[in-house]
């Protein structure tokens, strides 16, 4: 990453100062204000995670510009959220920034039919390998756990909201290899994800697609649910040769398996006690959120308990087969500053296995931008603490 202007420890105890942020633990330093950033920082504005790079931990957020019309601005975020950097988006208009371990890498058009690997160097973008064929559909882009880029096209399956998805993985020589298509269910929103019983595969919802082998379906089957309830599969990992799987429907529940789709049971757990779940009706009363990022078991789940107003609470838990949920931390889902205000955490990241990434939306004070952010990691859950958005160096 570029070096920045300035270290982000020159201008925190002035940021803590005017964005107030309770709790937070930050050497005092002398500081002179922060240049105005010309993309929209204020607590109405809304930040993109673009992409996330589960290798590094270092996340990619798109910015909105002040004015209208003009491009939006990249906002690059290291892991464990230190020195974090914006810089003007210029010309490029990627999409479908990968989560996975390696870079972050888009696609851009190329023409009709045609889309162009993109990987982000150096602040900007760079071919990543020769264009391939696609048109239509949805794009989605990750690495495997070799960290081989791979890209997945998808197509609606008219009737029974399948897919039809279509992977190519990128080869030596920069060509993308054609690794077959297969109709998939379950696909959610994090739609291509590294497979953790292969170094060199991929899972799309339902589908498994491999460097040496044809596409195939990696479970037996999923929860007998009616069409209104269908959500999304996620993989639990491998135990014993047999893969295990999570299933969240639509209404927020959650269905298990360990024998590979064979059997499905209902999950009445919830971090306020299991023997009470049932009283409580998701949606109404609490709702989950499955973070972006690190798809690696143990499986990440937030859960944003509102069943006592004025008292709500976000647990950060975790599921895995053979040793079931556990509950990382628990705390309130939004900081206070020292005027009052609240910052709710918008984004939950998982930038790596077994951590978690915490961040408000853009704050705009006297020193300059910046981003409230709580982390896990091995001392538990950190304290708030205020990340100043520097500017990078051209």
């Amino acid at each position: 990453m570029t070096a920045f202007r300035r270290r982000a420890s020159d201008v925190a105890a002035a940021a803590l100062a005017a964005a107030g942020l309770a709790g937070a633990a930050v050497p005092v330093a002398a500081a002179a204000p922060a240049p105005t950033p010309a993309f929209a920082c204020d607590r109405d504005s809304t930040l993109t995670l673009f992409g996330l790079d589960t290798a590094s931990g270092t996340a990619l957020l798109a910015a909105p510009p002040a004015r209208d019309g003009e491009p939006p601005w990249w906002i690059e975020l290291p892991a464990g959220g230190e020195n974090a950097v914006y810089r003007p988006a210029g010309g490029d208009r990627p999409f479908a920034g990968s989560i996975g371990p390696g870079p972050v890498f888009a696609v851009q058009r190329c023409g009709a039919g045609c889309l162009q690997p993109v990987r982000r160097e150096d602040g900007g973008w760079r071919p990543l390998g020769e264009p391939l064929a696609g048109d239509g559909g949805t794009v989605h882009a990750t690495y495997d756990r070799s960290g081989t880029p791979w890209v997945v096209l998808h197509r609606p399956i008219a009737g029974d909201g399948a897919v039809e998805a279509h992977a190519f993985r990128l080869a030596a020589g920069g060509s993308w290899q054609d690794r077959g298509a297969r109709r998939a269910v379950g696909t959610g929103t994090v739609a291509a994800v590294p497979d953790p019983s292969s170094s060199e595969g991929v899972l799309s919802g339902s589908a498994r697609f491999t460097a040496g082998g044809p596409p195939e379906t990696w479970v037996a089957g999923l929860p007998a649910l009616p069409p209104e309830r269908r959500g999304e599969l996620l993989p639990g990992g491998v135990t014993r040769g047999v893969p295990a799987a999570m299933y969240l429907d639509a209404g927020g529940r959650f269905y298990l398996s360990e024998d590979g789709g064979e059997s499905w049971r209902r999950s009445d757990w919830a971090p306020w006690g299991e023997t009470r779940a049932r009283l409580w009706q998701p949606g109404r009363d609490y709702s989950v959120d499955l973070p972006s990022g690190d798809r690696r078991p143990p499986l990440a789940v937030a859960w944003f308990d509102r069943r006592q107003p004025g008292a709500e609470r976000l647990h950060l838990t975790s599921w895995s087969p053979g040793r079931g949920w556990a509950e990382t931390a628990a705390l309130p889902p939004a900081t206070t500053t020292l005027d009052g205000a609240l910052l709710t955490w918008d984004h939950l990241l998982r930038p790596a296995q077994g951590s978690w990434l915490l961040l408000t939306g853009c704050v705009h004070t006297a020193a300059g931008p910046g981003l409230a952010v709580r982390t896990t990691g091995p001392g538990g859950l950190s304290k708030p603490r205020f990340v100043p958005l520097l500017p990078a160096e051209p």
